[in-house]
């Protein structure tokens, strides 16, 4: 019997289940990454000849080039921890993706594959590859199209591989073209190869590859651009079967994919109960420090002064006090509707804040009640926690403030800060859609270089929309907004303000006079991206955590940079302050990323009853409603009927998927 080693792919720190056969084994793919110890019998990639450490970038590659260095064998396979091959004699019924689908891993649907017969049917073989999908079926018209469409990658990098390939190995140009214009697509970089086969293929994609790696630049790519040599490896295995057919001196096949949708060894997750909270993600503090503690508005909530020396404060009739030295000053903007979520958002201030320091919140405003501001000061007199409620309908007299789509025309008064600060020479911002789980003492005390206008977090959404997610949005860049960087775009919801040198550098009215050309998509956020340019100190991302609402990570976020969607992933573990950004907040919806920690502080404050009664009113718009429910109905019966009439797998659902994605 020959010698057959199919080596299974994991990635790192992965615990999945395995198949236990003699021709199977197991590698952790990326060892070098591993945090914990391997597995018993998984075999690292990390010995020997290895490049282990390039996992990120070439994905199974690295066990690949392990293989080709360091192991002997006649027959080399490769597949990964959830998707295996079928060697049954028969085709197994198909999912619209175009390969068998099962739930788990298991001695069943181990069966089903018929590991125990794979040895009899590949060694009459010399290459077997992962059986060719229709790439109509994956909505593109040839294999060039479909990678151009995978969200993340980019052509210019195949068209160079290519090239490359061609310069090197000439002999490969007539089955590059063939294949890459092809409508069959081989997935997954699965395949079963004699020795001899296997070390030609290895040399020259490796080679091909190195030279790739000196002539790309992939330093601003998402987490999946990252990925391109491992995606490009992908390609050329279909690329070397299509060269090897035309020889008709090889005898080659095709082998069913298929695909397990949970894999984790497992994979029913033991619940954690956490009574102490410690250590919890967003947790908030629970010590001495803030229990009890209550805060108080002082007296006269707009401060009115006699002495002004500025034109327009005199005109206005009062400025505001310089804050001692002890207090750090916080300044949050609102309109009355609002005032239940910012009432939250102090709550959470308050409960964060160190017991030996003091903070002084202003709340800009123009239609705050008097009954509203009566409520905070009830609730903090004895704190160390004071809050000062700011009129700031004078200063804004004569503009046209009007944000886009769900974002409020209060967004802009944080354009006055420095002018009505004007004793202090630092100040915190914060957006009221956000929590914080830290003592904002943390964030105030961080030191701002001399020529920084401001310090905020790099903005993930944003930037991924720029990087791939929407292309649009990098139109939009380049054409209006025109930033050096947009690599450095900043999110203005968390804000370290060096009041000193805006005062310096930016005037109100520049600010006011770019609002009102109401060309600015985030509005307020652009233009301070825009006038701060270069000037901005980064964050750790930790100090503003977008939530995940209305799929912000998977349809943008993802597409940052890898290192910004790492940084962000680590912040999640454990955020200094959530930020509830866009138009889909937690108390709309209170299953939404992030919304235990928001209704944590709600069920402190006195307005939880109508924060309550405001989500039940957002559900009645939707489902709750006639018209809702209408929606509901008909959206339940059209489903019903595509599933008669298109069953999974069919040629006809297939089809029909594929004009609708065509006609969309």
């Amino acid at each position: 019997m020959s010698d057959i080693k199919i080596y299974v792919t994991h990635t790192p720190d992965s615990k999945n289940a395995r198949v236990r056969h003699p021709l199977f084994t197991h590698v952790m793919a990326g060892s070098d990454f591993c945090k914990g110890p391997l597995p018993p019998g998984m075999q690292p990639d990390n010995t020997g000849d290895h490049i282990s450490g390039r996992n990120r970038e070439y994905c199974e590659l690295t066990a690949q080039y392990w293989a080709w260095k360091n192991a002997r064998a006649d027959y080399y396979g490769f597949c990964h921890y959830r998707r295996y091959f079928s060697f049954a004699s028969g085709l197994l019924p198909q999912a619209d993706c175009g390969c068998p689908v099962y739930p788990y891993l298991n001695r069943e649907t181990e069966q089903t594959l018929c590991i125990k017969e794979a040895a009899g049917r590949i060694q009459p073989y010399d290459f077997l590859i992962a059986k060719g999908i229709p790439v109509r079926s994956l909505f593109a018209k040839d294999v060039v199209s479909h990678y151009n469409n995978a969200p993340g990658l980019h052509g210019r990098d195949l068209e160079l591989f290519t090239k490359i390939l061609c310069e090197k190995y000439p002999h490969l140009r007539a089955a590059a073209q063939a294949y890459l214009k092809g409508d069959l697509f081989y997935p997954c970089n699965m395949f079963i190869m004699k020795r001899g086969l296997f070390m030609e293929y290895a040399g020259m994609l490796f080679d091909t590859l190195t030279e790739f790696d000196r002539q790309a630049d992939l330093s601003h790519y998402s987490r999946e651009g990252r990925r391109t040599p491992g995606h490009l490896g992908e390609r050329f295995a279909g690329i070397y079967y299509t060269w090897i057919r035309q020889q008709k001196t090889y005898r080659t096949g095709e082998l069913q994919m298929v695909l397990f949708l949970h894999t984790q060894a497992g994979w029913v997750q033991k619940a954690v109960r956490d009574q102490a909270g410690n250590g919890r993600p967003g947790q908030f503090k629970q010590s001495g420090q803030t229990q009890g503690r209550t805060d108080s508005v002082q007296p006269g909530q707009v401060q009115k002064h006699q002495n002004s020396s500025d034109a327009e404060n005199r005109r206005c009739g009062f400025q505001l006090k310089e804050c001692p030295g002890s207090e750090i000053p916080i300044v949050l903007c609102a309109g009355q509707s609002y005032v239940p979520v910012l009432y939250t958002c102090v709550q959470s201030i308050v409960h964060t804040a160190g017991k030996n320091r003091r903070y002084h919140i202003f709340i800009f405003h123009t239609d705050i009640r008097a009954d509203a501001m009566e409520t905070f000061a009830d609730a903090w007199r004895q704190s160390s926690v004071r809050v000062t409620f700011v009129d700031v309908g004078p200063w804004i007299t004569g503009y046209r403030l009007k944000a886009k789509e769900h974002i409020t025309s209060e967004t802009f008064y944080r354009f006055l800060i420095p002018k009505l600060l004007k004793h202090n020479a630092k100040a915190v911002y914060l957006d009221a859609d956000v929590i914080v789980c830290r003592d904002i003492a943390d964030l105030y005390d961080l030191p701002l270089g001399e020529g920084d206008l401001a310090a905020a977090a790099c903005d993930p959404d944003f930037i991924g929309q720029y990087n791939g997610g929407n292309p649009d949005t990098r139109e939009y860049c380049k054409n209006v907004l025109r930033l050096n960087n947009p690599y450095q775009y900043a999110q203005a919801g968390v804000l370290i303000l060096n009041l000193e040198a805006m005062r310096a550098q930016i005037s109100v009215r520049r600010l006011f006079s770019m609002v009102q050309r109401g060309n600015y998509q985030y509005s307020d956020q652009d233009i301070l991206n825009i006038v701060c340019q270069g000037r901005i100190k980064k964050l750790d991302m930790a100090w503003n955590v977008l939530a995940d609402t209305g799929g912000r990570l998977e349809h943008a976020i993802k597409y940052a940079p890898a290192n910004m969607l790492e940084e962000y992933e680590q912040a999640r573990k454990q955020p200094y302050i959530i930020h509830y950004a866009g138009s889909r907040k937690p108390w709309m919806e209170p299953g939404g990323d992030f919304a235990k920690e928001f209704w944590r502080i709600a069920r402190m404050t006195p307005y939880y009853e109508q924060l309550l009664g405001q989500m039940a009113a957002a559900a009645c718009a939707g489902r709750g409603t006639f018209a809702g429910r209408v929606r509901a109905g008909c959206s339940g019966w059209v489903k019903k009927t595509a599933k008669k009439v298109l069953p999974k797998g069919s040629s006809v659902r297939r089809a029909v998927v594929w004009l609708y994605w065509k006609m969309k």
